[in-house]
């Protein structure tokens, strides 16, 4: 199936056997062809500030590096060999090694915009610069509330578009706007359960 704001992702209704609650399954591609899965519990009466914003990682990326106090900058700022090399990815190694039978819980995270101001200068001398004025520039940031090594792991497998997370309709808007895989690319709890149960002739509420 698909969604009507996250078209050309498969996705699924699955309970695994060992839980008692149905799931929304996103299926994701590396870059070696490896389908992995992340999931997303489904719930009759959802929270109504949480949103679901499917992003693409190079745009998600650079709004993480975007922060005005960097948040493990190493990784923030690393490549894949700085991915890998961290102390937790054997974990998220593991779990999205489960495939579809128990997929990966989405991350979270929390999204801001602020000014930043950069100085203009002019020659004044050959070996001196003079301070005119400032810029200012509009800046989106974003920060993990949890799920960085997850999300690393995606980096360093080469997923270009995954869901994440966040807390206000104010926040997924901003990060739909400028990491979404477009501006509308986001859903409400409560407005993904009406689509779903749309979609699918099964009782999402209930154990299969």
């Amino acid at each position: 199936m698909e969604l009507k704001k996250f078209l050309y992702h498969n996705i699924y209704i699955d309970r695994p056997t060992y839980h008692l609650q149905n799931y929304l399954v996103f299926e994701l591609i590396t870059n070696t062809q490896r389908f992995v899965y992340m999931k997303h519990p489904i719930y009759p009466d959802p929270c109504n500030e949480k949103y679901i914003v499917f992003v693409k990682s190079t745009k998600f990326l650079n709004m993480w590096r975007n922060m005005q106090f960097p948040q493990e900058p190493k990784l923030s700022f690393g490549n894949e060999i700085d991915w890998r090399n961290d102390d937790k990815f054997q974990y998220a190694e593991k779990g999205f090694s489960y495939g579809r039978s128990n997929p990966v819980p989405l991350a979270e995270v929390s999204c801001e915009q602020y000014i930043e101001q950069e100085p203009v200068y002019v020659k004044q001398f050959i070996w001196f610069n003079k301070l005119i004025g400032y810029t200012q520039n509009t800046k989106a940031a974003c920060s993990f509330i949890n799920g960085i090594t997850r999300t690393i792991w995606l980096f360093a497998n080469g997923v270009q578009q995954f869901p994440v997370y966040t807390y206000s309709k104010a926040e997924a808007i901003l990060l739909a706007k400028y990491a979404g895989i477009y501006s509308e690319g986001y859903y409400g709890l409560l407005e993904l359960n009406r689509e779903l149960e749309k979609l699918t002739n099964i009782n999402l509420y209930e154990q299969q």
